[in-house]
């Protein structure tokens, strides 16, 4: 069965510009035996130079030492939401994309190759992408931090219960959480560790990692991004979507209790 979602996901990434996905030119897919999973190839997108692109991570850590990587408010805005509605599309075409975090929002550089688009982020990591109907395979994770943060506590360690949208959309909750705070998830989990819990330990517990993510959204987002903003990632990080994952109304849902929420309008109305 996990064999025939290469192809599938392929073919929906091959007309993916007659979607909302935010994914790359789509090129072409191989199977890894290595790592027993398919790799997706994609071009670089139109009237763009060949630099290296950079991530939304890569910008957060760089933005202080290279004030001009850091968004400007409005852009920050547009960044969320696009991606939300990249995963909202994906979900609604029954697909789960299962690395949703900041490292796979790519932005590229203009043909002069100095100037970063930041009008155009683009969604990467199908790797581990299936439809919502397919099967999990609930195995232990290599233990990585920088991956670690943006799993939902369900999904830690050896999983007991299979992937669903609401673990995407809580991964979602932590990217968006990351651009109102301009701070990586990682960051703020090292924070706690080292001002909170005194360095004692290396690494928080999976609930301590929501937690942390749930306060710095409650008290600290509200003031930079306002107070939709701070109710779509809430939602997303600690919503009861339970109702609504079966149901034909959780696209409507979704887009109202975040792709709403974080439109800038929502901020200045």
């Amino acid at each position: 069965m996990k064999e025939l979602y290469g192809p599938q996901l392929a073919r929906l990434l091959h007309t993916a510009g007659e979607h909302s996905f935010r994914t790359l030119p789509f090129n072409s897919y191989a199977w890894d035996a290595e790592k027993a999973q398919y790799m997706y190839l994609f071009d670089y997108p139109p009237n763009t130079s060949d630099r290296q692109p950079k991530s939304l991570n890569d910008f957060i850590l760089s933005s202080k030492l290279e004030p001009k990587y850091k968004l400007e408010l409005k852009q920050r805005f547009f960044v969320a939401q696009t991606i939300a509605r990249a995963i909202g599309a994906f979900h609604s075409d029954g697909w789960l994309h299962k690395s949703i975090r900041a490292h796979a929002v790519k932005f590229f550089f203009l043909p002069d190759g100095k100037t970063c688009d930041f009008g155009n982020p683009y969604l990467t990591d199908f790797e581990f992408s299936r439809p919502l109907a397919g099967v999990t395979r609930l195995i232990a994770q290599a233990v990585d931090l920088d991956h670690e943060v943006y799993r939902h506590p369900d999904r830690h360690g050896l999983p007991d219960t299979s992937f669903s949208r609401m673990h995407d959309i809580y991964s979602l909750g932590v990217v968006l959480l990351e651009i109102g705070l301009w701070q990586t998830a990682r960051q703020v989990h090292d924070d706690v560790v080292k001002y909170e819990l005194d360095g004692d330990a290396k690494a928080l517990q999976p609930q301590q990692i929501k937690q942390a993510f749930l306060q710095d959204a409650k008290e600290r987002l509200a003031h930079r991004m306002g107070t939709a903003y701070q109710e779509a990632a809430i939602a997303c990080l600690d919503g009861d979507w339970d109702e609504f994952v079966g149901s034909r109304d959780f696209a409507q849902e979704f887009y109202k209790r975040v792709v709403l929420k974080v439109d800038i309008k929502a901020f200045i109305s």
